[in-house]
């Protein structure tokens, strides 16, 4: 009840300063974040002065691509009074974002930006641009999708393709239609999960790795402190036996957890992996 009231509170606050908003056309003065990946969207693409908070993991460096530049700013617990007393002329979240939160801040008027999963390289690109313009930075919005093509240059598709799995706690993979799918393509391998059958996200047996046998099993990086049931299986004696001699790589969890141009740094990764 103390908690509704409070927020009624600052809902009428809101709507008696809305007056203060940035005018019509002009770049958003107080931007809020409240996802990791937006995190990485708002510190690439604003100026550091124009960001009023992001999410708590912005600064955690084992998961976010920004964690260095996002030192020092604000956070947020993602709650819509704690957006609200921020006074945000936009609002920047993810796909996994509380939809009554996101309503309520529509409701107040305060515009919001949901980014959207992106399966391709060309999704990433037009997300990318779609909240430059909406910073309106699209130089810079430009600037890093220079960034993804370049490291999307590295990949290399002749010769004897190898084939890589994406393989992660409790089996997780990644099969066709998905962002690590094309980055496997770009540098040159086949998707064992994609072989498999699986289409988007899913879970491979740990039977289909023993079958698979790929050539590079592609892992994200242990977080220090965390056990790893991923880890744990590779000591299975089938796995063992099917993997002797194969090679692994461990990617930066901050480089794959969030579709972002950044993202493309995998591609050379992949590539100096090859056999």
């Amino acid at each position: 009840m103390v908690r509704a009231a409070a927020l009624g509170f600052l809902m009428a606050s809101l709507l008696a300063t809305s007056a203060l908003a940035a005018p019509l056309g002009a770049k958003p003065a107080h931007i809020v974040s409240l996802n990791l990946c937006a995190d990485q969207y708002v510190v690439r693409l604003a100026e550091r002065a124009r960001i009023a908070s992001l999410s708590p993991l912005a600064v955690d460096p084992e998961l976010s691509a920004v964690a260095g530049e996002a030192a020092g700013l604000p956070r947020n617990r993602g709650r819509a009074e704690d957006v609200i007393l921020l006074g945000p002329d936009l609002v920047i979240a993810g796909d996994t974002t509380d939809a009554a939160t996101l309503g309520l801040l529509r409701r107040l008027g305060i515009p919001v930006i949901e980014l959207e999963a992106a399966t391709t390289t060309q999704a990433v690109r037009s997300q990318t641009q779609r909240v430059a313009n909406a910073f309106g930075e699209p130089e810079k919005g430009e600037a890093w999708i220079a960034t993804m093509d370049a490291a999307l240059g590295t990949g290399r598709g002749e010769g004897i393709q190898p084939r890589a799995l994406y393989w992660n706690e409790n089996g997780f993979s990644v099969g066709q239609g998905t962002l690590m799918d094309e980055f496997f393509h770009r540098a040159g391998y086949l998707n064992a999960a994609r072989e498999a059958g699986l289409a988007g996200y899913g879970r491979v047996p740990l039977e289909t790795l023993v079958l698979a046998a790929p050539d590079l099993l592609v892992m994200s990086a242990k977080v220090p402190g965390r056990a790893s049931n991923a880890r744990a299986l590779l000591a299975h004696p089938a796995v063992k036996a099917a993997m002797a001699g194969k090679r692994q790589l461990e990617l930066p969890a901050a480089l794959s957890t969030c579709e972002t141009p950044d993202s493309a740094a995998i591609v050379p990764l992949l590539v100096a992996a090859r056999p």
